[in-house]
């Protein structure tokens, strides 16, 4: 009896330990709720905060109308603009800055402004390439077979061949006469400041492409990028090549500044001559409904893509 007894015991000291362990688990979920909802309620606050500090920015709201606003910073990528503001710490492992696209919103413009337009972006390209890290001048006919790292690059009275297979995460380019890109290659960046022509071909895929040229710009084969190409002359896009929006094709000369869309290629942006014509040709798409603008200063702009960046 006495045995049975013991066993009993055992039984309920058992059933008083579990009873005891799931009573202070429910205890203790209102204080880790409440730590979730505290850390949650933080981060939307900073994501809030950094949304204030573009929608600040993007509104030219006087800085000293609004307390506490964050820093922003802004980079001009030839067809959009990026603005970025930081975050707090409490989002820091996964990610650092808040960063808004933006594009012009469209509107008709005249020659006048085109041109204008085309010298500001004309300005800023060459800039871009001039000081962009570790930028050296070298003087005549440069053919380049491989780059497997970023350069900015002077060409002083010459051509220029650009023929590299693989990945190129920057590759900058001021060139006195003209420009021939091909290869199968994978470029983060490709900036082409050149006074004679240009021609991109080959299998080709550019995150970002910024193009002005003096004379005419031609872009076939297997192209896929997004950017934009001033061109004084012209500019023929074809072959199979995409333009991903939003892209921008300019021929800013007048009178005999022709644009064409040819072959099987396709474009999402605008393509534009505003002193002479675009051509399409049946068998290219133009998605016209995604004519946008550059960002440039004297343009509306919008939004369209938005990222959490390291």
């Amino acid at each position: 009896m006495a045995y049975r007894r013991g066993h009993a015991l055992v039984i309920v000291l058992m059933v008083v330990v579990v009873v005891s362990c799931f009573f202070t688990v429910l205890l203790s979920v209102p204080g880790r709720l409440y730590g979730y909802v505290n850390f949650a309620h933080k981060e939307l606050q900073q994501i809030y905060d950094a949304e204030s500090a573009i929608m600040s920015h993007l509104y030219r709201v006087p800085e000293d109308s609004v307390r506490k606003i964050l820093p922003v910073e802004v980079r001009n990528l030839g067809a959009y603009r990026e603005i970025c503001a930081p975050l707090g710490e409490s989002l820091a492992d996964s990610c650092r800055r808040l960063c808004v696209q933006t594009v012009g919103r469209y509107r008709d413009m005249g020659y006048r402004e085109w041109q204008r337009f085309a010298g500001e972006f004309r300005t800023g390209l060459y800039r871009r390439v001039e000081f962009a890290k570790a930028h050296r001048r070298e003087s005549g006919n440069k053919h380049i077979f491989s780059l497997d790292s970023s350069l900015s690059l002077h060409v002083v009275d010459g051509d220029l061949r650009l023929d590299v297979d693989g990945r190129v995460p920057s590759a900058n380019f001021i060139v006195d006469g003209d420009v021939k890109v091909s290869g199968k290659a994978r470029y983060d960046t490709l900036r082409i400041f050149a006074q004679g022509r240009v021609d991109v071909g080959g299998n080709l895929q550019i995150s970002l492409l910024e193009v002005f040229a003096s004379d005419e710009v031609e872009i076939r084969g297997n192209v896929n990028f997004r950017g934009v190409v001033f061109s004084q002359r012209g500019f023929v896009i074809g072959g199979k090549s995409v333009a991903a929006y939003p892209s921008f094709a300019v021929a800013v000369g007048f009178g005999n500044a022709r644009g064409m869309l040819a072959d099987k290629a396709s474009f999402a942006g605008l393509l534009v001559a505003p002193g002479g014509e675009v051509s399409l040709r049946s068998s290219a798409l133009y998605d016209s409904s995604t004519r946008v603008l550059p960002a440039f200063d004297e343009t509306e702009e919008f939004v369209f893509n938005r990222n959490f960046v390291q």
